[in-house]
């Protein structure tokens, strides 16, 4: 059975319903042992090792298992986590002549690449943290799977049909999806977010195994995400089907994959406000008598799906004031998703101008450095570090964005702003200083002041960007932003004053 998700469409409630479940992908500890009896003490580290299948490979799981794990072995002492692409160059990698050549043979052609990972909670207490991690000895977690590539990967429209109507009901993606892959890993948060929904899941499947009984321990298996619009709950849960790799039907459907016992299945109510808004406002009139038929039903229908051992709802919401108090008492979890703090900014720009120095669209002489390592400096400027403290000032300057926003800003900086610190010059002028004439429009925000000497911009010999000047492009971004917020919140606040005198007169 192909494991797959649904996005659902506008219904007539104008609702987004997702169910998932989770795929056959292997499980290994250690080459073989299985997870309920290896007895960790809570201080030793799980070392997750995600491997992604060439999409034509018919090696057995079981075979790519063992020799990925002595694979593993052999790299020793690593910082993690680390991610293996160029799989031609594996053997290269290893010192040891112990290696079975058939292992190495079986990585270039079955394996695509090698994701070395820790828990989520080994890293919480430092935004792009890593650990030296000696593999021959570490309890090694292997997760064998194969991304679906090719015509499969392709959404799917759902259609559902009310008499003459039809309404286009969602859309499948089959899981785990190339599209939805790096999802996980590129969402930052200042809190646990994403290791307590890991740990919140695998709760799930834990308790479902045990047949714990629901008269005796409460459970509503509801988490309700809430935050502004923009701050990764959506992307969150979309990236948690994938981690999982999942599959999802509408409320209809789900129910033969609760039969099953050992599916975990989740149900992802995005925008979950406009199915539950309060009943109250409903009934006074301010809503139409449907929404209270709506309303209950969704409670109907997730008080009847609790009894299923093994169903894990989840939630989104942008405005938790209208949601029905009746729904609020059934989410075991709440969890608030907010704009991100100045250290997760720097990390989400971080990543993003990695993205375009691999690519080449900007060239870096020197790497920048991570939050942590800026951290360990106490943010003291140096020769070395000059470049990652003007970055860090910059986000400090971003705080107030949303994720969303923030990494859009790359492109608007690149598409609008660039030309200003960095005028087209002749073939003939790469590797000269550019001496930028244009001015910015002063806002009430404070000064930043420039890493380029004497204001100027450089150009690299090959025509690209350098990484101070396109920083540069970036602090405009961020300034226009904030500018446009302001622009909005005044135009906002005038319609509301309009309304108001009309509604007067």
């Amino acid at each position: 059975m192909k494991d797959f998700l649904v996005t659902s469409g506008e219904s007539p409630a104008d609702s987004s319903l997702e169910a998932i479940k989770p795929t056959s992908a292997s499980l290994v500890l250690n080459g073989g042992l299985p997870f309920s009896s290896l007895g960790l003490q809570p201080t030793e580290r799980l070392v997750h090792v995600e491997v992604c299948l060439q999409p034509f490979c018919v090696e057995s799981s079981s075979v790519v298992e063992s020799h990925v794990v002595q694979f593993i072995r052999e790299l020793g002492p690593r910082q993690i986590p680390t991610m293996l692409n160029n799989c031609e160059n594996f053997c290269s990698m290893v010192t040891s002549q112990a290696i079975d050549p058939q292992t190495i043979e079986c990585l270039q052609t079955c394996v695509n690449n090698i994701n070395i990972l820790l828990n989520e909670s080994d890293v919480k207490d430092g935004f792009d943290a890593s650990r030296s991690v000696d593999l021959r000895t570490a309890t090694l977690v292997v997760h064998v799977f194969q991304m679906v590539t090719g015509d499969e990967a392709l959404p799917v429209q759902e259609i559902l049909e009310f008499g003459s109507e039809t309404v286009n009901a969602g859309t499948v993606w089959l899981l785990p999806s190339m599209a939805m892959h790096g999802l996980w890993e590129s969402l930052i948060f200042d809190t646990d977010i994403k290791s307590d929904l890991l740990e919140y899941a695998q709760t799930a499947l834990l308790f479902a195994e045990k047949q714990i009984a629901a008269s005796i321990i409460a459970w509503n298996r509801v988490v309700l995400l809430y935050g502004p619009p923009g701050t990764g709950k959506t992307s969150l849960c979309h990236a948690l089907a994938n981690k999982l790799a999942i599959l999802a039907r509408m409320f209809d459907a789900i129910k033969e994959y609760l039969d099953s016992s050992d599916h975990l299945v989740c149900l992802l109510v995005d925008e979950v406000e406009s199915l539950t808004a309060m009943r109250n406002t409903a009934m006074s009139g301010v809503e139409p008598s449907d929404a209270i038929r709506v309303v209950n039903a969704v409670l109907t229908q997730i008080d009847q799906i609790k009894r299923f051992p093994n169903v894990l709802i989840l939630a989104t919401s942008n405005v938790t004031g209208v949601i029905d108090p009746a729904f609020l008492d059934r989410a075991d979890v709440r969890l608030y998703i907010g704009p991100p703090s100045a250290p997760a900014i720097y990390t989400i720009y971080r990543s993003c101008l990695a993205e375009l120095i691999r690519v080449g669209l900007i060239q870096d002489e020197n790497n920048l450095l991570s939050y942590q390592a800026l951290a360990t400096m106490q943010f003291t400027e140096n020769k070395i570090n000059a470049t990652s403290i003007y970055l860090w000032k910059l986000a400090q300057r971003s705080v107030g964005l949303n994720g969303r926003t923030l990494r859009k800003l790359p492109l608007l900086a690149h598409a609008f702003h660039l030309k200003k610190v960095s005028p087209r010059t002749h073939s003939s002028s790469f590797g000269a200083r550019v001496h930028s004439a244009s001015t910015e429009q002063r806002t009430d925000r404070s000064p930043l002041k420039s890493i380029s000497p004497e204001n100027t911009t450089q150009l690299t010999p090959n025509g690209h960007v350098s990484l101070q000047t396109f920083m540069q492009a970036l602090l405009r971004a961020v300034d226009a932003q904030f500018a446009d917020m302001k622009s909005l919140e005044k135009a906002s606040n005038l319609t509301r004053l309009l309304e108001h005198h009309a509604m007067k007169s």
